[in-house]
């Protein structure tokens, strides 16, 4: 009788330790959730910006195209 007490025992506290390692496991995946929901909402403002800077590139492209960004030197008209 005392074999199946303590064997009863040793269950009782395996199904303990099995639920605490699971609590545990739980409350580490929900800060991982936690972590790559902040890091995606990151990346996407990144993204935004990255998009922001790149068009604006491109406007100061086209425009510079358009408009000459350098002196012009001897401007003046030659004679013969």
């Amino acid at each position: 009788m005392k074999n199946l007490e303590e064997n009863l025992v040793k269950i009782v506290d395996s199904i303990e330790t099995i639920i605490q390692t699971q609590q545990k496991v739980q409350e580490f995946m929900q800060g991982q959730l936690e972590a790559n929901e902040f890091l995606a909402k990151r990346i996407k403002e990144l993204e935004g910006r990255v998009a922001i800077a790149e068009n604006e590139r491109n406007v100061m492209n086209a425009v510079s195209g358009i408009i000459p960004t350098q002196e012009v030197f001897n401007a003046e008209p030659k004679r013969d």
